[in-house]
């Protein structure tokens, strides 16, 4: 993870480059991979399976990456887009979403059958993100009405 962390760094401050989007893609290729085959056949979702201190640092890694998404002319970035959203689902903010709604829709993205996909697959995980709440709500809804039909 070291060299993720340096890679958080850095988009801090730059725009990923090829050979960064290429090393991006291997990597959360084989965590997601790792973390998929943990799920598959439990019954559980990814966001169960995958720790929340590294949801978290993904989290992190993809509102710094979305800063940079309409500066990139590479394909690539829209691959590792897709794959931080899926790992970083079950705590992504607010805050970050509205940074990956500009990355997306912005006048200077690239415009290709990569980005329609990602767009597609975000707003999946917008549907997903909502449902989410409104169940977390719900939930608590009845625990607040169990305990004051206890009263």
């Amino acid at each position: 993870m070291p060299s993720l962390e340096r890679v958080c760094t850095f988009l801090e401050g730059n725009s990923p480059s090829l050979a960064m989007l290429k090393f991006l893609e291997i990597a959360l290729n084989d965590i997601q991979t790792f973390f998929i085959s943990k799920c598959t056949g439990k019954g559980q979702t990814l966001g169960q399976v995958v720790p929340f201190e590294l949801q978290m640092f993904f989290a992190d890694l993809l509102s710094n990456y979305c800063n940079y998404m309409s500066y990139s002319l590479y394909e690539e970035v829209f691959s590792v887009f897709d794959k931080l959203l899926l790992l970083t689902g079950d705590v992504i903010s607010e805050k970050i979403l509205k940074k990956c709604i500009v990355g997306l829709i912005d006048k200077y993205t690239l415009k290709s059958k990569a980005h329609k996909a990602s767009l597609t697959t975000f707003m999946k995980s917008l549907f997903d993100v909502k449902i989410k709440k409104n169940e977390k709500r719900q939930d608590l809804e009845d625990i607040l009405d169990g305990e004051l039909s206890l009263q």
